[in-house]
């Protein structure tokens, strides 16, 4: 176990005194049913963030549970963190659905190391590569910018738009981000047949809908991944406490709305998002300088979707697929196949992606390509670049 007090200027017993207090204030009010009876269950209240992180990530149908092992793993497994031997920087831009949406992620993860003096170690207790904890941050953003807000636009009394309308009309932007903050380390198993990581995610949400209204809502992640030499199995659980989700109205904002167009403003509502449960598997094949990595992982949501091609009661079963083709650790070709939805009275539709990658000393570059076939193809396809460095 790491030893806050001596390692990092933090006392241990006062960090999960502080966990406690923190968890049990957010579990309080879903175990009391007055108080839950005001959180409507967010059917899709989490959505945005299905596009997950990073170009590899889309590229290989987001089979990311078993084998994130950058600072991406701050959203796929916070337990995947541990991996790292060095800081890690990562950058993400993504054009969704033709360029219409814009969606960015920016991760950094920092390894923790026991500071030893050299003078006072042996030869047997030399150094380690491998860090005692890892922290990480990230923050993920998506946007539309520029919509044009035409209610004051519009003249009631005349019942046509105003004469010089275009002084009136004036732009918002709509966006949601997510703020993660993360913290991983190794569990020590004796004896010691495989490799365990275990990781948490405590994040934050912010909706805006431009000048009318915003929300904000808080949820815990929690993750573990287990690691031989060719096999890797991940756990994760997302909103482990049901994140709650607070919403205000500016009815000021959206006078025009009943006043020009005779509709009902808006009221806000708070609203509960549901825990999901991810299993992932993963094997690695090594021939000479060729390596196959094969993923899958299937993810358990609790929100009575019904959409996917399989589902149990009000649990849907949504299946990934991934797989990836390296060449000596440099060069990377990817695919996978993810969404697979079966419409009322239609026929099963699934997207593919593909994508490569290509490894230049400390510096990653990645790229992916999805949304060419499936559900979403006629919103058109989505385009992602992601860049990673290793600060050693």
């Amino acid at each position: 176990m790491v030893d806050f007090t001596t390692r990092y200027g933090l006392s241990q017993p006062s960090f999960l005194r502080l966990l406690v207090v923190m968890f049990t204030l957010w579990a309080l009010p879903t175990g009391n049913d007055a108080f839950a009876q005001q959180f409507a269950n967010a059917k899709y209240g989490s959505d945005f963030l299905s596009a997950g992180v990073g170009a590899r990530a889309m590229a290989m149908g987001q089979t990311q549970t078993a084998i994130s092992q950058d600072a991406t793993s701050l959203f796929w497994n916070p337990a995947g963190l541990m991996q790292l031997d060095h800081p890690d920087l990562f950058l993400m831009h993504s054009e969704r659905f033709s360029g219409t949406v814009a969606y960015d992620f920016l991760g950094f993860a920092w390894p923790l190391k026991e500071f030893k003096p050299q003078q006072s170690l042996t030869p047997a207790q030399a150094p380690s590569s491998k860090p005692d904890a890892v922290v990480a941050f990230g923050v993920i953003r998506q946007g539309v910018d520029g919509i044009q807000n035409t209610l004051n636009a519009w003249d009631p009394g005349r019942d046509r738009p105003r004469e010089d309308a275009e002084s009136f009309i004036q732009e918002f932007n709509v966006s949601d981000l997510a703020f993660y903050l993360s913290y991983a380390q190794s569990i020590s198993l004796k004896p010691s047949a495989f490799q365990l990581t275990a990781g948490a995610s405590l994040k934050a949400i912010h909706h805006r809908l431009g000048p009318f209204a915003n929300a904000w809502g808080y949820g815990f992640d929690v993750g573990l991944q287990a690691r031989t030499q060719k096999w890797r199995l991940g756990l994760q659980i997302t909103d482990l406490l049901p994140m709650l989700k607070f919403w205000s109205v500016d009815t000021e904002e959206l006078t025009p709305l009943e006043a020009s167009y005779g509709d009902l403003i808006p009221s806000g509502k708070n609203e509960k998002v549901l825990p999901a449960l991810r299993l992932g598997v993963a094997r690695t094949l090594s021939f000479s300088e060729i390596k196959l990595l094969i993923s899958s992982d299937l993810q358990f949501r609790t929100e009575n979707r019904q959409a996917y091609l399989m589902n149990l009661g009000p649990i849907s079963l949504e299946p990934h697929f991934g797989i990836e083709g390296s060449y000596r650790d440099i060069l990377y070709i990817r695919a996978g196949l993810t969404d697979f939805i079966l419409p009322d009275g239609e026929d099963l539709f699934m997207t593919p992606s593909v994508g490569t990658g290509l490894m230049l000393g400390r510096l990653r570059i990645d790229y992916g390509f999805t949304d060419f076939s499936g559900y979403a193809s006629d919103l058109g396809v989505t385009h992602r670049i992601s860049l990673g460095y290793a600060f050693r």
